[in-house]
């Protein structure tokens, strides 16, 4: 028999399971586990349930996309027949298999994290998955060195939209 004895701001709770089993009341906006309370709840809570950043937990050959840096100040948002925003929505929703997008990313001697591969970056960093990642060879970021504009140590990019609107990926 599992004890329900916690009722927090319309979220019943398992204390000693550490868990809600009920949806967070804001839904999906609240992040992307809805059921949890806190990853530590000694160092990290949410007593509301309404954080949307929550660390992703990435298995191994992905990254947490919060970690990479962008090179680019800008990139557009459309390439061809796809674009960053829609890519994005796919991921979020599961129609768009993570792999298809892998990127190439590098590590300086600080050991910042950056990407070759901007808008695959955004798309996820957008939907907010764990990226699957191949590491570049020191010549691939050489050849990618020009890419180098950013003026913030790559923790945003603007992504333009057309029509001279635009969006900052963080």
């Amino acid at each position: 028999m599992i004890k329900i004895n916690c009722l927090i701001h319309s979220s019943y709770s398992i204390p000693h399971l550490g868990r809600f089993i009920s949806k967070d009341p804001i839904g999906l906006l609240g992040g992307f586990n809805v059921y949890a309370y806190g990853l530590n709840t000694t160092g990290w809570t949410d007593p509301l349930g309404l954080s949307s950043n929550c660390p992703l937990n990435c298995p191994s050959g992905t990254i947490d996309p919060s970690s990479v840096h962008f090179m680019q100040s800008s990139a557009k948002n459309q390439t061809g027949d796809y674009t960053v925003l829609g890519n994005a929505e796919s991921l979020k929703n599961g129609t768009l298999d993570a792999n298809v997008l892998r990127a190439k990313v590098w590590k300086d001697n600080s050991g910042k994290i950056w990407t070759l591969d901007h808008r695959r970056l955004a798309a996820f960093k957008l939907a907010k998955k764990c990226m699957p990642i191949t590491w570049a060879s020191a010549q691939e970021v050489d050849q990618q060195m020009w890419k180098m504009s950013t003026k913030n140590g790559g923790t945003s990019m603007k992504l333009k939209l057309g029509n001279g609107q635009s969006t900052v990926v963080k």
